[in-house]
């Protein structure tokens, strides 16, 4: 049976898999690459290096494993943007969704427009790191790069060029320039007028999941594939590990743990939050949506504390020492950045009684009370959260996700696909070329249950004080 392959695009580096079509993984490999910081707030990446990093691993998987390529897809990091010229080629390094040098330009539309405006045309809130602004950015302090930009690419659209010789991206990446207007599923020509471009020079937008085109002769060579090979369209990494890990019904979540922790919940219409909290979008699983909230600093804060006060020691030993301490950390709090007015994370109420198993513990529960939080803002607009799928290092911790469904009430599933953002991608890939006849039970064919935290009850009654006095320390 010929394979699928997927290829994921990230922010840090780009993985590529090869999956037959029950799920197994055949072969897969990873290739890293740098951010670059010319100033302090400012993020880019060398989109050069995303095409160098598809060919390299591509060629690993190759390697390692089956040949027989039926199609491919892509899972790609959202928000990144790149300036091209009429070769696609990029005329200066990609802005990252991470970028924030585009800040007075966002309250400067805020003023203008209105807070709201932005948020209900394209389910993000003004922001500096999203490419609707980057792109004023570019018009106001590199006019020469925008007036010679053919085009502007996300990381979707630029290495479906380099794959196909077609500039095409999906409607889940789409939503997350601020370019894009949810309610009519398309190019929002008020954005680009804002921006001062024209809607031509944006990506062609394709369904998750379309066979688009074939690779060009020189991208079939590169790769170490035959040029037949159908090339489907692919979706934003999170909403593609969504599919991979089979959260793919109403009310289901789930949670990605990395630096940020971002949880991803299914519903069946498009709802805007009247508090601008959560991030509406469309999803790669056609009539289907997402609803998207993160805690930016989770797993970055728990690095912290391990590179800082456990130098060399492994997580899991960390995790393990976290274990240790009481539910609760004798009253101790942690509350992650971005939750409060006042900027930085804190700790609150520490006392000399408190040691390092309490901080690490108190880190871990602090990230799952923003975890209960978020899940309480999208179950105020009336879609209920239906249990939590954990994927990511964060979930690798026993202790962690066991604390996560203690505070949030709920079964916490870990599931058995551990390459979740590419099982999307695969499957995305098969129903492009005819392989299955649907995302959903092709998805959940392709991964199962690991393990699976049940809430402790001897724990709600702490969890419960604990979450109320971590609301209190907020506001």
């Amino acid at each position: 049976m010929p394979h699928l392959l997927a290829i994921d695009v990230g922010t840090t580096g780009t993985k590529a898999a090869l999956f037959d079509h029950t799920g197994r993984l055949a072969a897969n490999a990873v290739s890293e690459y740098p951010l670059l910081t010319p100033r302090g707030s400012w993020v880019e990446q060398d989109a050069e290096d995303w095409w160098q990093a598809v060919v390299l691993t591509v060629r690993q998987v190759l390697a390692a494993g089956p040949r027989d390529v039926r199609a491919l897809s892509l899972s790609t990091q959202g928000g990144a943007w790149a300036p091209l010229d009429t070769g696609g080629n990029a005329l200066r390094p990609a802005l990252s969704w991470m970028d924030k040098r585009a800040d007075a330009i966002g309250r400067r539309l805020e003023a203008q427009k209105g807070a709201e405006w932005l948020y209900r045309l394209s389910g993000w809130s003004v922001g500096g790191g999203l490419p609707l602004l980057l792109t004023c950015w570019l018009r106001e302090h590199e006019p020469e790069v925008f007036g010679q930009a053919a085009y502007f690419a996300d990381t979707h659209a630029f290495v479906a060029h380099r794959l196909t010789g077609r500039l095409v991206t999906d409607h889940s990446n789409a939503a997350i320039t601020q370019f894009y207007d949810l309610t009519n599923a398309d190019w929002s020509p008020a954005a680009c007028v804002f921006a001062g471009v024209d809607v031509d020079q944006l990506p062609a937008l394709r369904r998750a999941g379309e066979p688009f085109g074939q690779l060009t002769p020189t991208a079939a060579a590169e790769l170490g594939l035959p040029g037949e090979t159908m090339v489907c369209v692919g979706g934003h990494d999170q909403y593609c590990a969504a599919l991979g890990a089979g959260v793919t019904r109403e009310g289901t979540c789930l949670l990605s743990c990395g630096t940020a922790w971002v949880a991803l919940v299914d519903s069946p219409t498009l709802v805007f939050d009247p508090a601008r909290k959560v991030s509406p979008g469309t999803h790669v699983i056609q009539d289907h949506w997402g609803l998207l909230t993160s805690v930016p600093v989770a797993g970055a804060s728990f690095r912290w504390f391990r590179d800082r006060f456990r130098p060399g020691r492994p997580y899991e030993a960390v995790s393990a020492e976290a274990a240790a301490a009481p539910p609760g950390c004798g009253g101790l709090l942690f509350l992650p950045s971005n939750l409060r007015e006042r900027p930085g994370s804190a700790f609150v109420d520490l006392d000399l009684s408190h040691d390092g198993a309490h901080l690490a513990r108190a880190i871990m529960e602090g990230v799952a009370f923003a975890v209960r939080r978020n899940a309480e803002a999208i179950s105020a607009l009336g879609v209920a959260t239906q249990g939590l799928t954990m994927i990511g290092g964060g979930a690798r911790s026993d202790c962690w996700s066991q604390i996560v469904a203690d505070v949030c009430q709920v079964p916490v599933t870990l599931p058995t696909q551990a390459e979740a953002a590419c099982a999307g991608a695969a499957v995305l890939a098969g129903l492009g070329a005819g392989v299955f006849p649907e995302a959903q039970a092709a998805a959940e064919s392709f991964t199962g249950i690991a393990r699976l935290r049940e809430p402790l009850a001897a724990n709600a009654a702490v969890y419960t004080d604990q979450y109320g006095r971590f609301l209190q320390a907020l506001t």
